[in-house]
């Protein structure tokens, strides 16, 4: 455990929601009543604290002794098990001083609630946070004693990151917000410039808005197992309005590289009299650049230097100047009759030439269900959980560059780990490792063509770049390495957090696990009958090559630490990983390679882990060679064959993993050890998913079961996953939605269904006369 940063800022970002807030002082450990009453200063403000909120304090003295009035007194050696014992259905915040015992923090950590050390000098501790001093501990209690009555759950104009809905085509995707807002869309790739991005700035990001003027229930729904949208407005128990969101999406144009178009649709039906407001507001350029609208004889045309944007629409809209300063609005209110049916067409540059201009708007979204659908239907799934795993394959699916096979970690940048943290990234790239993990789910499913336009994109890379040795973890879709990383200063940030980062610095560190994530690719395409691991042989060669060059090397790992590089034993077993799945294609395939030399490389990394990955006298696999912490991806390991699932080894692990890094039932942190950041993160997801199907390789399918069906509790509403979780109120947090969580769903759920298949008895169809 490593001391936590002193961040003032992030910590009253992080409990701001004061009205769903437990505070507990440990006031013997942060020794500020050692004359017996609590000083009249922190007095008042507590009692402001009380007015509004629970607060608890933990001391050795009763409540008259501390003149504490109604405030609750726990006597220290009560304090874990109340603390253990607590149903954290609000947000817990423990503050304890330099006296308080370090299993106190551990066991907040474990109930998910956030913990506070207040000392002037940094100790290890589990504690999340640490306040320099006493004066800062009193700005902190001011805050939440004057935070507003009912501040909710999120900043102002920003909607939850758990409730939007993504549409795509394969080339590009937008974000719809629960209000039928288009808050997030770059064109003409994933990773280009946003033309709106109002999920990180609401007034200066742009955004296409279409809303009931009365406040109206808002249910939303798929089309099926499409990646159609439909938001759909109530008003006492009936719909009375629909909205059918839709990136137009074919086979044809989502494989054609040099169509760069996008085709944008969204469909107004209404089912009863309603009033709904139009805003449209593009920003080109991340917001960077003004943006003119005009009227066309089709509607309305956004222009901002070369790029141009056109709304087909027969609706009259007023076009006026935008508060932002920075560009125009067209604004307008549609009254409409039951029966009446609106479209909206937004068309990019570049779709004029699309395959599909002829076609009416009805022709295109019935084109765009087919083509989701027919994909939706050859899903090899028919476990308990079809829904889940569709929902999350249509993601992923989503998530394909398909003109080269490439695929983005999400679609979204900066939306943060932490609520006014520093931890923003962009996720628009093809890293090399979240490609190969989501690859293998398809061919779980039975989808194996997209793994193996993946393996010849990856070959093609490889030949430009000179080699294996000169693979980066991350690239643009199409293949360029230009990710200098950089901030956008004028973007407010979602809910406060920033930086907000284009590009990712990560691009720049060595990751060695991503040779074992493409060469575990390549074995299992090899395994289902693909072609590519013998077409790709030199290839595979030459990445055998750089690891067994590489691997005793320091790097910054799966988890892309901003610190110094470290021995992870995660990358050295992802090396071993490369190693031996490289000899089983080999010999599998009868192909010619040094086959003693590499198993004998594969043999050395393996005994290395084994002596200085692990921790005999604790019995666990550890972070770092030598070192003691622990880090979820570790239980990787045994779902690749390093180790047998039941291997005592393993078992200690997992063990040990829950107890360290376990912060609510089923939810666990990545790690908890230095990192070159500030602030804090949330549950990640797909340590959570893996913990699952861990468990079910072990075995332990009621318990993977019933972790399994938490996890599924926490989906958003459409059913799907950001990158991490806040074990305390359960909201999303990181990109959204990514495709690591539903890869890991993905693994989760067949995992348990092959387990418990293998359990079922085998039925006997011969005939009885020829049965023993």
């Amino acid at each position: 455990m490593t001391p936590p940063p002193d961040d003032l800022r992030a910590i009253q970002h992080r409990v701001r929601d004061v009205g769903r807030s437990f505070v507990v002082l440990d006031v013997d450990g942060l020794g500020v009543a050692a004359g017996g009453a609590l000083p009249a200063d922190l007095a008042g403000r507590l009692a402001r604290l009380a007015a509004r909120t629970e607060v608890a304090l933990f001391s050795r003295r009763s409540s008259d002794d501390l003149d504490a009035g109604a405030i609750r007194v726990i006597h220290p050696a009560d304090a874990e098990r109340w603390l253990s014992t607590r149903t954290l259905d609000r947000q817990l915040l423990l503050v304890g001083g330099p006296g308080t015992g370090d299993e106190l923090f551990a066991t907040a950590h474990r109930r998910g609630a956030d913990s506070v050390l207040v000392t002037p000098r940094p100790r290890p501790t589990a504690a999340r946070w640490r306040l320099d001093d006493a004066e800062r501990l009193t700005i902190l209690l001011d805050g939440l004693a004057d935070a507003p009555d009912d501040p909710g759950p999120h900043t102002p104009g920003f909607h939850p990151i758990g409730d939007y809905g993504m549409i795509g085509d394969s080339r590009s995707a937008a974000l719809v917000s629960g209000e039928a807002s288009v808050d997030w869309f770059c064109i003409p790739r994933f990773d280009s410039p946003s033309v709106f991005a109002a999920i990180l700035d609401p007034l200066r990001g742009g955004r296409w808005c279409i809303r009931p003027v009365e406040e109206l229930e808002v249910q939303r729904t798929y089309l099926g197992e499409t990646n159609v949208l439909v938001t759909r407005f109530v008003r006492d128990g009936d719909v009375v309005a629909t909205i059918t969101d839709l990136l137009v999406f074919s086979r044809v144009n989502a494989f054609d590289a040099s169509h760069t178009g996008h085709l944008l649709l969204r469909r107004v039906e209404a089912h009863d009299r309603v009033d709904l407001d139009v805003e449209f507001q593009p920003r080109f350029d991340y917001g960077r650049a003004h943006t003119a609208l005009e009227h066309t004889d089709e509607g309305i045309r956004a222009t901002a230097g070369n790029d141009v944007l056109d709304l087909v629409t027969d609706v009259e809209l007023d076009i006026v100047p935008h508060e932002d300063d920075n560009g125009d609005v067209a604004r307008g209110t549609l009254h409409l009759e039951d029966d009446d049916d609106l479209w909206f067409r937004l068309e990019t540059q570049g779709s004029e030439r699309g395959p599909h201009q002829h076609l009416s708007s009805p022709e295109l979204l019935e084109l765009t269900l087919r083509t989701w659908g027919r994909w939706a239907r050859l899903i090899d799934y028919e476990g308990p959980w079809r829904d889940l795993v569709v929902r999350s394959g249509l993601v992923l699916k989503g998530l394909v560059y398909e003109p080269t096979g490439a695929l983005v970690a999400a679609p979204s940048m900066s939306l943060p780990e932490g609520l006014g943290g520093e931890r923003n990234w962009d996720y628009r790239y093809a890293w090399i490792r979240d490609s190969a993990y989501v690859l293998e789910c398809f061919l779980r499913i039975g989808h194996s063509r997209e793994a193996e336009t993946f393996i010849r994109w990856l070959a093609e890379l490889s030949e430009r770049i000179g080699g294996a040795h000169s693979m980066r973890p991350l690239y643009r879709v199409t293949g360029e390495d230009d990710l200098t990383e950089f901030e956008l200063t004028h973007l407010r940030g979602y809910a406060d957090s920033r930086p907000v980062r284009v590009g990712n610095g990560a691009a720049h560190q060595l990751q060695l696990d991503i040779y074992g994530a493409a060469m575990e690719l390549g074995y299992l395409t090899e395994q289902v009958g693909g072609e590519v691991p013998a077409a790709r042989w030199p290839m595979i060669r030459t990445l055998v090559d750089a690891v067994a060059e590489r691997w005793h090397e320091p790097d910054a790992g799966l988890w892309e630490i901003r610190s110094e590089p470290r021995h992870h034993t995660f990358s050295k077993f992802q090396c071993w990983l490369a190693v031996d799945r490289a000899v089983r294609i080999g010999r599998d395939l009868g192909l010619e390679a040094p086959y003693d030399q590499w198993s004998a490389c594969a043999d050395e990394i393996h005994a290395a882990i084994l002596e200085h990955g692990f921790d005999h006298d604790r019995g666990t696999f550890v972070q770092v060679f030598g070192g003691r912490a622990l880090d979820a991806s570790l239980l990787l390991l045994p779902l690749k064959g390093f180790l047998p699932a039941t291997d005592p080894r393993v078992r200690s692990t997992v063990r040990a993993i829950r107890e360290d890094l376990e912060v609510s039932d089923g939810l666990l942190l990545r790690y908890r050890t230095e990192d070159g950041l500030h602030g804090h993160e949330g549950a990640f997801l797909l340590c959570s998913f893996w913990l699952v199907e861990l468990l079910a390789r072990m075995g332990e399918l009621d318990e993977a079961t019933r972790l399994f069906e938490r996890l599924r509790s926490f989906a958003g509403p459409l059913g799907l996953y950001a990158e991490e979780l806040d074990p305390a109120t359960h909201e999303h947090l990181g990109n959204f939605p990514q495709g690591f969580t539903h890869m890991g769903l993905i693994a989760a759920a067949t995992a348990i269904d092959e387990e418990l298949a293998s359990r079922r008895p085998r039925r006997d169809h011969r005939h009885p006369s020829m049965r023993r």
